[in-house]
């Protein structure tokens, strides 16, 4: 009878362990989904971020306006590649034909950043600054 209580005893802990093998695996097999199926741009030259966790946006943020961008297309060119938050990669485009290609050619494919969206409703309303996407092929 004592063995029996015994597997009892692990019966109930092994569920658990494998609850949380199949939840890390699960993390992995996404994380891993994510790396390789996304657009990589860490070959766009760029800027070293101040840190991990704010990367270069309080330069860009605290500085008189267009200082640091000028800077970065001076030293980098007209694409530069900034660290966002949490490290998270953004494009800071300068090139007249890139631009051109984004806002003529196909500037839906290409949507706006959400903390300057939500910025542009709070200072001047849902507009055209505002809109993005759906809404602004309404607009």
């Amino acid at each position: 009878m004592a063995n029996l209580r015994m597997i009892d005893v692990n019966f109930v802990r092994e569920p658990k362990i494998g609850l949380l093998l199949g939840v890390l695996g699960a993390i992995l097999v996404y994380t891993c989904y994510r790396r390789y199926t996304r657009i990589s741009v860490s070959h766009v030259p760029g800027p070293e971020p101040e840190s991990f966790i704010l990367g270069n946006l309080p330069e860009i943020f605290q500085s008189q306006a267009g200082v640091p961008d000028f800077k970065y297309q001076r030293q980098f060119g007209g694409v530069v590649r900034i660290k966002g938050l949490l490290g998270e990669d953004r494009l800071l485009i300068s090139d007249p034909k890139a631009l051109q290609y984004i806002f003529h050619t196909s500037g839906y494919g290409f949507l706006k950043w959400s903390e300057r969206t939500e910025i542009s409703r709070v200072l001047m309303g849902r507009g055209l600054l505002w809109a993005d996407g759906e809404i602004d092929m309404c607009l």
